[in-house]
């Protein structure tokens, strides 16, 4: 890996740690980190102490965004990638960390207050609009793996998003703009004392940049719950339709000549997905320094895809596919703090019970179904041991169990049951006036997803988990003027699980499958920090390396494909009045090389820059929001495949306007 970005990070650091820093900084605004968390333990803990980079995205930073969707912001955080097939549509939305390209979906988890949103396909989560942004208190992105607490997916990134805010609140959001482009957002909280509720509402639709792109959605979801106390009980549901076209890709000279056409036989189809969930649970606390938690959750969904594909000669051949899928869970935790050792120390302990049921209509050349039922058992327990006032180590582990039987028309029987172990150690410490430093070292797994088992014909084979290492460094500190995060990390997986197009040599034969073919090896730097210039002008930004490679096989020392190595953002804030506010960015991405392009033989997919910016008008309860994205209306793909020779153009310039009430 080049050295030439962590020099450039560890000459940056001292700045911030210098006396006159602190200084200049006495009689100037005081920066506040928001460090409320649930993400680093499964419960609320005021002060993060765990070896981990986390990063949480508060309610002031969201509305401030201009952003129209939560992948929005997600992908102003440094260290995530998002990748569209689709534009800005809700759908076909990916998120990649630490720089897994074309399985990235597959090794970030993604919770909503704690409940696990990824799909059990590869689809991952594609169902962003049931997410309204106006329904978002704060987002935690806790950076490297989490499966010791986290289980399946956790080997990236974990991201939750925590929903609610004060019961009594009420919210009210409206915008509109470019590409036909209609959201409106609403909830209400009621506070009774012995009972609070919470409704949150959205409805949005668009054209969308691309032809054949129209996308609709509206979702309803919500919480009621006891009052905190000895007991507290809740029950969280929701449910959401969204209906979306999906344009396809298009080859190279297709996107050169109009990047806003869509082809019919590229890929061109239309996606329906209705889903919902029931989820309720219970707090106890018996002691003062125990509590319980414990959730039951239900979930369905329902996708129904068609797709449009060019076989030659004329001849569309059209796929149509029928997925549902229902998940029971169940989990239960104990949070304890205790003496260990001499020392004070901080532990959970926990099971996780996942049931999946699934089911898959789906027709090619000829109507087959699969059918796949999953169940998921796992133990895990973590400690956090206060060596010292300022001094904490953390030690956990897991042990997780996943059974898979599939059933598909016309082939044999397939079960793939197996079983991985998790655990990691790390240190925390926190110097006093100074930054908090920490190192962790682990071992990851992540379990084949529902459609890996498949092939285009019929079943695949059976798939071991991949699993590796996990190591990272890094320190987050915090002045009265800003604050900065650095990580160093490596991730080495052996048995990925990966495409293999032509595994028999013969391309006239449809057998492509996946395997555990490849070993990766992930190494990387992520930078995030935010700066008070003045009392009115703030500068915020990110940077991330990603150096991604095979590590054994016939591609050993290639870069994995779809991912970009360099990746950043540069914005600046400014509070002309107390009433306008203006904000500008700049997003900038390296060049990638296009998706299955393993061997690097090909052309890369360019990079790109995109400039944003944003005017906000603030008066009582009152928001007026005016904003620009890909102002300079720069022509680039997230997404491209070396086989079709094709990519999928991102969106162009738009412009939107926004209104909001909060009383």
């Amino acid at each position: 890996m080049r050295t030439t970005p962590l020099a450039a990070a560890l000459a940056f650091i001292p700045y911030f740690m210098t006396p006159c820093g602190v200084a200049r900084a006495a009689a100037e605004p005081v920066f506040v980190l928001d460090e409320i968390t649930v993400t680093a333990k499964r419960f609320t803990q005021e002060r993060i102490a765990q070896p981990a980079q986390v990063r949480v995205i508060s309610r002031r930073e969201i509305e401030a965004s201009g952003a129209l969707t939560l992948p929005d912001i997600l992908e102003q955080s440094a260290g995530l990638s998002v990748r569209s097939l689709s534009g800005g549509s809700p759908a076909s939305i990916e998120l990649d960390a630490r720089g897994y390209g074309e399985t990235g979906n597959s090794h970030v988890l993604v919770l909503l207050d704690g409940r696990r949103l990824n799909a059990p396909d590869s689809h991952a989560v594609d169902f962003w609009a049931a997410v309204p942004l106006s329904r978002i208190e704060r987002i935690e992105v806790q950076h490297g793996s989490g499966n010791v607490l986290y289980g399946d997916n956790a080997v990236g990134a974990v991201v939750n998003i925590v929903t609610g805010g004060h019961a009594g609140d009420t919210r009210l959001t409206l915008q509109t703009g470019s590409f036909g482009t209609l959201q409106a957002h609403g909830g209400i909280g009621i506070d009774s004392g012995a009972l609070n509720a919470r409704l949150d509402l959205a409805a949005s639709r668009a054209k969308g940049y691309r032809q054949h792109n129209e996308n609709r959605s509206a979702s309803l979801g919500g919480r009621i719950a006891s009052a905190p106390g000895k007991v507290e009980a809740f029950v969280d549901f929701g449910l959401g339709d969204l209906k979306a076209d999906l344009p396809g890709y298009l080859t190279l000279a297709q996107a050169e000549a109009n990047p806003k056409a869509s082809v019919a036989g590229n890929g061109q189809g239309r996606s329906e997905r209705d889903t919902w969930h029931i989820r309720p649970g219970i707090v106890l606390k018996p002691a003062a320094n125990m509590t319980i938690k414990a959730e039951l959750g239900y979930e369905s969904s329902r996708l129904d895809s068609t797709l449009s594909y060019d076989m030659g000669g004329g001849f569309l051949a059209t796929s149509q596919v029928e997925n549902d899928y229902a998940t029971w869970s169940l989990t239960p935790r104990i949070n304890l703090v205790h003496s260990l050792f001499g020392v004070g120390a901080d532990s959970v302990v926990g099971i996780d019970l996942y049931r999946t049921d699934f089911s898959s209509s789906r027709d090619y050349f000829g109507t087959t179904r699969l059918d796949l039922n999953q169940d998921s058992h796992a133990v895990y327990a973590q400690t956090s041991l206060r060596l010292k006032p300022a001094t904490t180590l953390t030690v956990g582990a897991r042990r997780q169990w996943v059974d898979q039987a599939a059933t598909r028309t016309a082939s044999p029987d397939l079960d793939n049951d197996q079983a991985r172990n998790a655990w990691d150690i790390g240190l925390s410490h926190q110097y006093p006036g100074g930054p908090r430093v920490f190192a962790r070292h682990g071992q990851v797994f992540r379990f084949a997803r529902s459609d890996e088992l498949t092939t285009f014909t019929g079943l695949g084979v059976p798939l071991r988990p991949e699993h590796g290492t996990s190591s990272e460094i890094g320190a987050d500190w915090t002045s009265r003027r800003g604050r900065l995060q650095a990580t160093l990390y490596r991730q080495s997986l052996k048995d990925e699980i990966a495409y293999n197009a032509n595994p028999d040599g013969d391309w006239n034969t449809y057998d492509g499958r996946n395997e555990n073919l490849q070993h990766t090896r992930h190494t990387g730097l992520t930078l995030d920090g935010r700066y008070l210039l003045d009392d009115d002008l703030t500068l915020t930004g990110g940077y991330a390396l990603s150096d991604a490679e095979f590590a054994a096989g016939p591609d050993r020392g290639k870069t994995l494909p779809l991912v970009p190595r360099h990746k950043a953002r540069l914005a600046l804030a400014w509070q002309a009045t107390p009433a306008w506010r203006v904000d500008g960015a700049v997003n900038w991405a390296s060049s990638q090389y296009y998706g299955s392009d393993t061997d690097n033989s090909s052309p890369r997919l360019a990079g790109h820059t995109t400039f944003d910016l944003a005017a906000t008008w603030e008066n009582g309860p009152w928001q007026v929001r005016l904003a620009g994205r890909n102002l300079t209306d720069e022509h680039y793909a997230t997404t491209g495949f070396e086989y079709l020779a094709s990519e999928y153009p991102a969106d162009g310039r738009a412009l939107y306007l926004g209104l909001a009430y909060t009383p």
